[in-house]
């Protein structure tokens, strides 16, 4: 065995020890001595990002994820902890750029979960013209998610778009004029602009 090899094992060896104990510093310090051992193993990074974030170790968990990302810059497991990290923290620009970075998932309804949490984002951090962007991408296709639409004509409205809030509620209206939870909505927004 080369030494290489041999420091990868006890590496693997503290990180399944770590996964074993409930006390927390225990867990710290064992995957801080797996990580000095073998660096490139984004599964530990994450596991101490986690330990970080459970003791309120804010940076040190965004070092760890940050290590872990260098390790593999495509990790989908520590893309999502960094975004949550970020979002905990109330940094925006960190969480979109979390978002960025996330590989495009193929299922349609994750990819639109995930740009919908990338509109709310935007939306707290008083982006509008962005988030105005991706909800119109959001509403292009065929058969538009209702919340999509309503998201899109508030939104619209608040920015003083009116025409596109009103082609958003009439599309809205067209599509299912006898609901009665989305009608209020449209009633009272074509109330407020005859």
């Amino acid at each position: 065995m080369t030494l290489l090899e041999d420091r990868n094992l006890r590496a693997h060896d503290l990180w399944c020890q770590a996964l074993q104990l409930s006390d927390r510093d225990e867990q710290i310090q064992l995957l801080e001595k797996s990580v000095e051992l073998d660096a490139y193993r984004p599964n530990v990074w994450l596991a101490l990002a986690k330990c970080y974030l459970r003791n309120h170790r804010y940076d040190d968990c965004k070092r760890a994820l940050d290590m872990g990302l260098l390790a593999d810059e495509h990790d989908k497991f520590l893309l999502q902890e960094k975004l949550m990290l970020e979002l905990l923290c109330g940094n925006h620009p960190g969480a979109i750029a979390a978002i960025d970075r996330m590989p495009v998932p193929d299922n349609p309804r994750e990819r639109n979960e995930l740009t919908r949490l990338k509109v709310s984002i935007l939306i707290d951090s008083s982006r509008y013209d962005e988030a105005i962007a991706l909800l119109r991408k959001l509403t292009l296709r065929s058969h538009p998610s209702m919340k999509d639409l309503i998201s899109l004509g508030l939104l619209a409205e608040q920015t003083g778009d009116i025409p596109l809030a009103t082609q958003a509620f009439t599309r809205l209206r067209n599509m299912n004029p006898k609901d009665k939870i989305y009608a209020r909505r449209m009633e009272d927004f074509f109330l407020r602009h005859p």
